[in-house]
């Protein structure tokens, strides 16, 4: 008798123990991405819903302003950041990105081919990679390969973006009205 009741307090442990690594299971789903760098290259290389600056997939040549050294960007939000931008595309003045908000700058060296580097801004402060704008910062090749990481916390970004005439840290509005 005694034996079958520990048999059954077992079981009803390894039961109890299950249930539990199952809600765990079930809130660890429920977060949002991780902004690590392989994670931000699958969101960055991922256009479904997004939304053009000044609704053009048109690229535009590189602005005088630009620290970048490729010829020619064009700009994509993902539907969080797209609620910051006004009817014609543009980022409204004052705006401020929420929480998840994902931009991508897709910089081309020529009209002709495909983007040679992708500039990627995901709205996330509570990552340990964001930046004290809130931003975390990250540059990768086509392929997904990190050209700059998440990890570096926006270093060669955040200074250009928070010139004068920025919103929100984005610059496009500024050198595309």
């Amino acid at each position: 008798m005694i034996s079958g009741l520990k048999w059954a307090l077992a079981a009803g442990f390894f039961v109890g123990v299950l249930a539990l690594n199952a809600c765990k299971k079930d809130e660890a789903a429920a977060l949002p991405p991780d902004t690590t760098d392989r994670d931000l290259a699958v969101l960055a290389r991922d256009t479904t819903g997004s939304t053009w600056f000044g609704r053009s997939a048109a690229l535009r040549p590189r602005s005088s302003g630009s620290a970048h050294g490729q010829a020619w960007l064009r700009a994509r939000f993902n539907p969080t950041a797209a609620a910051a931008l006004d009817g014609a595309g543009r980022v409204r003045p004052g705006a401020t990105f929420g929480t998840g908000s994902l931009i991508v700058k897709e910089l081309h060296g020529s009209t002709s081919g495909g983007a040679s580097l992708l500039a990627v801004m995901q709205k996330n402060p509570t990552s340990p990679n964001a930046a004290a704008d809130g931003w975390v910062w990250a540059e990768f090749d086509p392929a997904g390969a990190v050209v700059v990481s998440a990890t570096a916390k926006g270093a060669g970004c955040t200074g250009c973006h928070a010139q004068t005439g920025s919103t929100d840290a984005t610059l496009l509005t500024k050198y595309f009205p």
